[in-house]
């Protein structure tokens, strides 16, 4: 069959074939043009900016309308009794104080809604207590061997596949606190005098093993719960100080450094600020915060507008990992600025 070239195409030599593509060419063109006209009618892209960073409403997987009554709150009271009891009962970390004050919060509320508001508050916070504490116990009860370092700390952070199939499991955290410290302070010594953590959390276990392996020589140990900083003292030893909370300024007194390791500063997650002067604390010593989120914390930039040398939390997250992706990969990752300032960026 003869063919013969039409706009570009090739076209069979059909009686009717040329007028339908030259229809569909002018229909084409039409389009285009109208297209261009429409595109002069926009609004600018000010306004278009504009619109896009209007509020939205936020996507709710599920949304029902409720009546807050007595009975509904007290079945969440019910709840929240309960899980404090088992929170006790298997010596679950959990942070009392704070659930404490979540529960003074909805007692003291105005508002039904707003009281029942803080009361959900309230049951969240015991019930991710006991989620943290489930995975930490099935992290020990699936790998084959854990080391003394996550035993010490009592947590799992990293689990390594060995040749033979098995399982075996470590913690890094403290390898992370320790080294984050030194990317900012290369001479920083864990020995050149005492040091305060405040917390004695799962953080602070990792945070005291960090010091000890760094040769620190007195460590003080305070927490708003001090059973808990007592519990901790005893089982790791050494030079381990409790301070009860209410000492808790004049445990600063000449001191070369202190660490929160509590989640105390975590702003925008319910938590307020750490509940701490640094009158008492001399200018030389240097603060530290495990809180990453946000990157400065209250602590972080009171001690910086003090003079301080500070260390904020997010290498720790990123220096933990080191260890783990060489146990895992063989290559050992190389942290710098750059490679950090790509995540910051992204929280």
């Amino acid at each position: 069959m003869d063919r013969q070239p039409f706009a570009g195409l090739q076209v069979g030599a059909v009686p009717w074939a040329a007028p339908v593509f030259g229809l569909a060419a002018v229909l084409i063109l039409a389009g285009v043009l109208g297209l261009l006209i429409d595109m002069q009618k926009e609004e600018p892209p000010e306004a278009v900016v504009a619109a896009d960073t209007a509020p939205r409403e936020l996507n709710v997987y599920k949304k029902h309308d409720c009546r807050v009554t007595k009975e509904l709150t007290d079945r969440f009271i019910e709840t929240e009794l309960s899980l404090l009891e088992g929170i006790r009962g298997q010596s679950i970390p959990a942070d009392l104080d704070a659930h404490s004050r979540l529960t003074a919060a909805a007692d003291g509320a105005g508002d039904p809604a707003d009281a029942f508001r803080a009361r959900c508050y309230s049951l969240m916070f015991l019930a991710e207590a006991f989620h943290k504490a489930r995975h930490k116990q099935e992290a020990f009860r699936i790998v084959d061997e854990s080391d003394d370092i996550a035993r010490k700390i009592g947590a799992i952070s990293c689990v390594v596949v060995r040749p033979d199939g098995t399982l075996a499991g470590t913690n890094n955290d403290w390898y992370g606190f320790v080294h984050n410290i030194l990317d900012f302070v290369p001479d920083w010594r864990a020995d050149a005098g005492p040091v305060t953590v405040m917390g004695a959390g799962g953080g602070a276990r990792a945070v005291v093993y960090g010091l000890m392996s760094r040769g620190a020589r007195e460590i003080r140990l305070c927490n708003r719960t001090t059973s808990r900083a007592e519990t901790l003292a005893k089982e790791f030893g050494g030079p381990i100080t409790v301070v009860p909370w209410e000492e808790r300024q004049d445990c600063l007194d000449g001191c070369a450094m202190l660490v929160n390791a509590t989640s105390q500063g975590m702003i925008g997650h319910g938590q307020a600020p750490l509940d701490l002067r640094l009158e008492k604390l001399p200018k030389s010593a240097l603060v530290s915060d495990i809180i990453y989120i946000p990157r400065e914390t209250p602590l972080i930039q009171m001690a910086r507008e003090r003079g301080h040398r500070t260390v904020t939390g997010l290498g720790m997250l990123l220096h933990q990992g080191i260890p783990a992706w060489k146990a895992w990969f063989g290559i050992e990752p190389k942290m710098t600025a750059e490679l950090r300032a790509k995540i910051e960026a992204t929280l």
